[in-house]
């Protein structure tokens, strides 16, 4: 019995610290999805300064587009900020619905890969850094995987 003690403690150690890391990276991974949705709704609010908070200010921000509609690739903290002055100069605030879903979050220490689903049409690469506690977007890409062709004639 005495020797058998201390591997189930071990066990016990082990099965605690597992159960605990695995709840850590689910309320993280709850955390990134609103974390995105948020950033897509400020953005269709015209809610500029909202929308910049999500983005940690960095040297090493990267953002690209591709759709139909726009195509654009920001390399650095500046070309962000002259893309959001322009973007919010000609805004309309709108009250879309937007749907996110086909999740894949791989969380490493204060880092995380994200890919996702948007609106059926998009598909999204990001990378999160922990700053203070505080998911916040350092690069993204969207890219168009269907038609909006396809989605209006139905096929």
């Amino acid at each position: 019995m005495t020797r058998t003690l201390p591997y189930v403690l071990t066990i016990c150690a082990l099965l605690l610290t597992t159960f605990s890391f695995g709840q850590k990276d689910e309320d993280d991974s709850m955390l990134i999805k609103q974390l995105l949705m948020r950033e897509i709704l400020v953005l269709d609010h015209c809610a500029f300064d909202q929308f910049q908070s999500y983005w940690k200010e960095s040297p090493y921000i990267y953002i690209s587009v591709y759709t139909q509609a726009e195509s654009y690739v920001l390399n650095s903290w500046a070309d962000f900020v002259k893309w959001i002055h322009k973007t919010e100069k000609r805004c309309v605030p709108g009250d879309r619905t937007h749907t996110m879903d086909k999740y894949s979050i791989n969380i490493k220490n204060d880092l995380a890969f994200v890919t996702y689903r948007q609106d059926n049409i998009l598909s999204g690469k990001v990378i999160v850094e922990k700053v203070n506690g505080r998911w916040q977007m350092v690069r993204k890409s969207l890219e168009q995987t269907v038609s909006l062709k396809h989605i209006a004639t139905g096929q």
